[in-house]
């Protein structure tokens, strides 16, 4: 339903208010990963992060990652939160780095090494 600004709007798990253009720029964003060469998958709804699919077999090449228009209608439906890209053979033998929380303030000292 339009919200105040005008757009379509919905709440999430969190009950915070999210809009489809925010669900357009995350297909966007998919898709162009996808076209790159990269594996990914959408993420649960419920606020974990936690991969929809088995991801390892993904990764592995034994299993074919979400095609872009399947995955985007996935996102623009409401069925994910966000989506992760999958290292290993199916996205070209890329690695994941993560950093979260204290490293964050290490980050130059990390891009030196």
């Amino acid at each position: 339903m339009p919200n105040s600004s005008g757009n379509d709007s919905r709440t999430n798990p969190a009950g915070e208010m999210e809009t489809v253009p925010a669900r357009e720029a995350l297909c966007r964003g998919a898709a162009a990963w996808i076209a790159a060469g990269y594996a990914v998958i959408p993420i649960r709804p419920d606020g974990s992060k936690a991969p929809q699919s088995r991801w390892k077999e993904i990764a592995d090449g034994t299993q074919p990652a979400p095609a872009s228009d399947s995955l985007c209608r996935e996102i623009m439906a409401g069925g994910c939160d966000g989506i992760a890209i999958v290292p290993g053979v199916a996205s070209r033998n890329a690695e994941l780095l993560e950093l979260e929380g204290r490293a964050v303030e290490l980050l130059d000292d990390i891009a030196a090494i």
